[in-house]
């Protein structure tokens, strides 16, 4: 076609390949470019290319001498064999996989529910969370304060639960949580005969009330009128309940419990129908088996509107006077 022209080619292949190159392996098919990016990207590309032809040049050159110096060697030249520098392969081996050994989980302190075994009975536990900070508590003031095991060792003759409470200190001491919450709860008669224990309630029900020996405690009231027929009362009471609105007024809200000063009107009645118009005045709180080595106090907290206590354990004052003994808090 171009004969006429003094050209020899009859193709424009080597045109439609270059094209097919630029538009395929340089612009990888994104055509929508600015001058500026396919200039710079044609040029990285050009570029490449004539250094790759220099550097081809340069070997075949290379090449080219080191055979004209083997031809101009005498035929009669010694050959030289180099040692092959051969590494030596590190073997690999791996060793069978041993049998996964499976670690049971241990616990600081009881965990929520838990399994164990009364005698030949599996018993089962759920919703065990109404004894399982107050045991823990106790137990933990028993081994950290010896004083309070020693005493409670002593009232083990006097009260069963005290001695149940050493049971609990006894397996929880070696990390038993489930069989020291089993031997708490089976004195209970709700659990007879059962093998699925639901300890669902409340601490007092479990566990306050089920230390009243120590708790125990009593006020005696005195009527001023001469001719009363009862006049002097004792009123037992078998738990300490503190109202307190701020920690700050914790040992003057304990002091109030303990005296107790008030008086009211006494009305005692005589089998004739008669009323006493007398006034009751009460004497202070003294605990019946004496000052207890721990006690569980029911402090009534301030609640906010968001239904948080403005008192959080951390507040608590690190001890307190009750009937002039000193009693360090657990926190």
């Amino acid at each position: 076609m171009l004969k006429h022209l003094g050209q020899t080619r009859d193709t424009n292949s080597q045109a439609e390949n270059w094209f097919r190159t630029t538009k395929n392996i340089v612009l990888k098919n994104k055509l929508h470019r600015r001058p500026g990016d396919f200039i710079q990207t044609m040029h990285q590309f050009i570029s490449g290319r004539m250094r790759g032809v220099r550097v081809t040049e340069i070997r075949q050159k290379v090449m080219e001498e080191k055979e004209l110096e083997e031809i101009d060697k005498p035929l009669s030249q010694e050959e030289q064999w180099r040692k092959k520098k051969t590494k030596r392969k590190k073997s690999k081996y791996y060793n069978p996989p041993k049998a996964q050994i499976i670690k049971k989980a241990s616990y600081t302190s009881p965990p929520w529910s838990g399994h164990g075994k009364l005698g030949q009975r599996f018993i089962t536990m759920t919703n065990t969370c109404t004894i399982d900070n107050l045991l823990y508590i106790m137990y933990l003031a028993m081994k950290t304060r010896p004083f309070i095991l020693s005493e409670i060792e002593q009232m083990k003759m006097k009260d069963s639960w005290m001695n149940t409470l050493l049971e609990v200190y006894q397996h929880f001491s070696v990390g038993q949580w489930s069989q020291g919450k089993i031997s708490w709860l089976k004195n209970l008669d709700r659990f007879q005969g059962k093998d699925l224990w639901d300890a669902f309630g409340s601490e007092g029900d479990y566990v306050v009330c089920r230390l009243d020996y120590i708790h125990h405690n009593e006020r005696l009231s005195v009527c001023d009128a001469r001719k009363c027929p009862f006049p002097e009362l004792s009123k037992l009471c078998w738990s300490v309940a503190v109202l307190c609105n701020d920690f700050s007024d914790l040992q003057q809200s304990i002091n109030n419990w303990v005296a107790d000063n008030h008086s009211l009107p006494c009305r005692k009645k005589w089998r004739n129908g008669r009323v006493c118009r007398g006034r009751r005045t009460y004497t202070a709180r003294k605990f019946v088996h004496g000052v207890p080595p721990f006690v569980i106090m029911a402090i009534d907290a301030t609640v906010t509107c968001d239904g948080h206590p403005e008192m959080q354990p951390p507040m608590l004052p690190s001890s307190v006077l009750l009937c002039d003994e000193r009693q360090e808090s657990p926190f």
